[in-house]
Formats: structure tokens, C-alpha cells, sequence
């Protein structure tokens, strides 16, 4: 079964990806370069749908994260990527990696296409457009850093954390469908005793996405075989979440206190 990781360019990212594929044979990865437009483009198109005003507090909550958070955040992060580093096997040969700008461009589709994934794992932030999504015949599955359904959409460790569910940091890995983040779910998992006085939200979610990757191989290897898992979700409060402003910013840190 031919499998692709589909991954922004960032060298964690790929090192996730390269680590479970020495879990489950990986064909390839394709490293997507852009994440989003400029930051000036990209902040005049948010305050387009939300207002200025609440995109001012956004980034008053991603500066504020930074000054308290940014260092001991990067030392933790880089532990993280020493401690895998460590789990590749000496001379295990990684996929080939193929780039492209964007995902949903004529150039990635000719070149899933010529890949011909049978499944492909996502670990990008982008909504792809059904062509994409659609070419992968077992599916594109978004691994999300998030339990779904109560924990849709982006932040989901902050949001878990600062509604009081520490329970609930984790990961799933899920179909890709028209929705956000609203497809079957195939597997999911928590970070046993999330404490966020010790691992911010943005470290917690790169601990789920790396504890879960065992529990994804096994998902391929399931597919690979022909079984379809499925995590039932019927009668769970489904949310979507957005990015935080510095108000519930605010609030995630007298939780944490």
C-alpha cells in the first residue's frame, strides 16, 4: 500500500514524518513551502472576516504567548526532536521528499497524481479543495492535534486546557471532507496528564502528534489489510474553534495558575 505524509516545510514536521515511517513504509513525503500568503496579506484578509479588532487581540495573545512562553517553548520543542532523532535507526534510508508552493495548485495534483497514493496522511493546516482530497482512494486522512469532535479546528490543546478538559489534549486521525475537521474518525488518543504549568499548549500539541504516531502505523497497517477502523463519535458535542484572542488568552493562564 503506497502511503504519503503531506507536511509544511518545517524541519520538525519532517522529522515527525520521517520517524513514522520507520514505523510504516512511507512512499514519499511532500513538503508543502507555503503555509499561508505574507503576514501583511494574510492579516488584511482575517480582518476582512473577523474585524480589526479582534485580529489585533489575536496577535496581541500570539505576543504576549512569546515573551512569557517562547524560550522554555523552543528548549522543549528541541527536546523533543533530539529524543526522536535518537529513535531513527543508524543508516535507515528516509522517503524521497517532493515540494511543491501550495496544495491546492494544478502542480500538487499532478503530482499526487503521479505518486498514486493509495493513502495519505495530513499534517498540514490548509483546507484542501475536493480534487485533492478526493485522489487518494482510501482517503486523505488529517492527522489533527486535537480530539474531535469537541476539540475541532485550530488550538485545540488551548482550547481543552482553558475550558478545564485537560482530558482532552490528544490527537485524531480522520477522513478528510468538505467540513472542518467533521470526517469519520479512524483512531484517537489523549497525552496522559497534560499539565500546562509545565508544557504550553503549543508544546502539548507537538507531544500528542509524536505520542500518537505508533497508533496511526497500526491504522495503515489495518488498511493495508482491509479492515476499516472507526472511533464512534454519535451523541459527542462537536465544536469548532478558531484562534484565541487575548482575552481567553488571559484566562488559559489563570487556568494554568
Amino acid at each position: 500500500m503506497r502511503v504519503l505524509f503531506l507536511v509544511h516545510d518545517d524541519p520538525f514536521q519532517i522529522l515527525k514524518a520521517e520517524y513514522a515511517s520507520t514505523l510504516y513504509p512511507v512512499s514519499a513525503i511532500v513538503v508543502v513551502r507555503k503555509r499561508r500568503p505574507p503576514w501583511k496579506q494574510f492579516l488584511q484578509q482575517r480582518a476582512q472576516r473577523v474585524g480589526v479588532v479582534r485580529v489585533s487581540s489575536e496577535m496581541a495573545a500570539r505576543l504576549c504567548h512569546a515573551v512569557r512562553f517562547g524560550a522554555r517553548d523552543s528548549r522543549q520543542i528541541a527536546g523533543f526532536i533530539a529524543q526522536y532523532q535518537a529513535l531513527i535507526p543508524a543508516g535507515f534510508t528516509p522517503p524521497r521528499r517532493h515540494y511543491v508552493d501550495r496544495i491546492n495548485t494544478p502542480e500538487a495534483e499532478a503530482l499526487l497524481r503521479q505518486l498514486n497514493p493509495a493513502v495519505c496522511v495530513l499534517m498540514l493546516q490548509n483546507l484542501l479543495k475536493k480534487n485533492i482530497f478526493g485522489i487518494p482512494p482510501l482517503g486523505m486522512l488529517v492527522y489533527h492535534p486535537g480530539v474531535v469532535p469537541e476539540y475541532r479546528g485550530v488550538h485545540a490543546a488551548f482550547w481543552a486546557l482553558s475550558r478545564q478538559e485537560p482530558g482532552l489534549v490528544g490527537w485524531s486521525l480522520l477522513r478528510v471532507d468538505a467540513g472542518i475537521d467533521t470526517g469519520p474518525v479512524l483512531a484517537q488518543g489523549v497525552v496522559p496528564a497534560a499539565d500546562s504549568r509545565q508544557e504550553s499548549y503549543v508544546v502539548l500539541q507537538h507531544r500528542a502528534h509524536l505520542e500518537g504516531l505508533p497508533a496511526v502505523a497500526k491504522v495503515l497497517e489495518k488498511l493495508a489489510a482491509g479492515e476499516q477502523p472507526r472511533v464512534a463519535t454519535e451523541g459527542r458535542e462537536s465544536r469548532n474553534f478558531s484562534h484565541p484572542g487575548l482575552g481567553e488568552y488571559l484566562r488559559y493562564l489563570r487556568v494554568a495558575r
